[in-house]
């Protein structure tokens, strides 16, 4: 009971000089409150510099930074243009200190180093050693004074880019350590998912190991193998590449293969397809591609079309099996037939006849036509027989076994 009752007169107390307090301030009020306004006021102009702490921003900066970059754009095949251009970011990014704008600058005047750099990487790599000195403490520049995530990434990125162009063992594992920071920058994010993809390679000994590629890398003199190569016409990087599968093999098949031989051919050009020039015409004995019922020119020098395998399928699908009986047998006899009887007429029109069953199998005229090789059927055991009496008989007895039935 005490305790609750000395509790009692500690909150009667309270209230009492919270009461007069009040009372006490109450003229104050507008005072007061004006500077509780003005704190807060100050507060939000903080947090607004603080945003802002690059500097103050002007449209002229911008502008002198997209002009620049799109001029960039307009030159990437002109050394001597890109090399002005990169100038001009340099000096934008003096000019203007630490905005935004110069930051941007900055970065890409990293960049423009680093092309220039990869340009040569396989040709003359030592060449290449001032360009990516300079990318490399720009984008550390750019990283250590912007406050933008997006610019910071970007930094890191093109720098671990151009410590792998350096091809050290000490470059590589600062290369290794910038993506793995921007695994932590932004995780969750296709960049990081890169970024790790990045790391992975690097990590792979094929690419970083004792006998990887960028081991084969640094010893390797590409000034003399592309003055070796031009003096022998031929490429400078023959040979086999550590970590890369350069055993590429032709395509095979009847497009890529000497005619009529089945292996690849030799020669100039494209792989396969012999030297230029020697190509076979179409309709020659070598031609792969050319199919013999597309002949013109019929046996013994006569000028007539042939029928073609796919046209006797399409007819024996399309007319009755009757009806292609007797066409199939009439073929052989026809040719050795009529060659000695050329001035027969109905030997002639018989295979004019055959035309449209070659071009239009679907219908069903053959099975009409069918009749007219009959008649010289009937006529041509006749006039041989008395002309070529030395020439062998048992084709006409065998012509005339069925004249019997009819």
């Amino acid at each position: 009971m005490k305790s609750e009752r000395r509790h009692e007169i500690q909150e009667n107390s309270l209230a009492h000089f919270l009461e007069g307090a009040f009372e006490a301030a109450r003229p104050h009020a507008a005072l007061v409150g004006g500077i509780i306004l003005a704190v807060v006021l100050a507060y939000i102009a903080y947090v607004v510099v603080a945003l802002n702490s690059s500097g103050p921003i002007q449209d002229k900066e911008w502008q002198a930074v997209f002009t620049t970059l799109d001029q960039s754009f307009r030159v990437e095949d002109n050394d001597v243009a890109q090399k002005k251009v990169a100038d001009e970011f340099a000096s934008i990014a003096k000019e203007y200190g630490k905005s935004r704008p110069a930051l941007w600058s900055e970065y890409f005047y990293g960049q423009q180093s680093l092309s220039q750099a990869s340009d040569v990487a396989f040709s003359d790599p030592k060449s290449a050693t001032a360009d990516l000195d300079r990318a490399v403490q720009t984008f550390q520049k750019v990283y250590d004074e912007t406050d933008l995530p997006v610019l910071k990434v970007k930094a890191l990125w093109s720098m671990a880019e151009a410590y792998e162009l350096q091809a050290t063992p000490e470059s590589l594992g600062k290369a290794k350590a910038n993506f793995e920071e921007i695994t932590k920058i932004w995780p969750d994010t296709n960049t990081a998912k890169l970024a790790q993809d990045r790391l992975d390679r690097l990590n792979n000994p094929d690419i970083s190991g004792k006998d990887g590629f960028y081991a084969w890398y640094r010893t390797q003199d590409f000034a003399a193998h592309t003055a070796e190569a031009a003096a022998k016409n031929r490429s400078p990087l023959d040979g086999g590449i550590p970590g890369m599968d350069m055993n590429l093999e032709a395509p095979a098949g009847s497009l890529f293969d000497n005619p009529g031989t089945g292996t690849p051919a030799a020669g100039t050009g494209i792989p396969g397809l012999g030297s230029p020039g020697t190509t076979p015409l179409p309709g020659t004995e070598t031609d792969t591609l050319f199919t013999p019922s597309l002949d013109l020119d019929a046996a013994d020098g006569e000028s007539m079309p042939q029928p073609s395998s796919f046209t006797e399928k399409e007819e024996a699908a399309a007319s009755e099996k009757p009806a292609d009986q007797p066409m199939k047998t009439e073929e052989p006899a026809e040719p050795k037939a009529e060659t000695p009887a050329e001035p027969a007429k109905p030997a002639e029109e018989a295979p004019k006849a055959e035309v449209p069953a070659k071009e239009e199998p679907a219908k069903e005229e053959p099975a009409k036509e069918e009749a007219a090789p009959e008649k010289p059927a009937a006529e041509t055991p006749a006039e041989p027989a008395p002309e070529e009496p030395k020439t062998e008989e048992k084709p006409a007895e065998g012509e005339q076994a069925p004249a019997d039935p009819k």
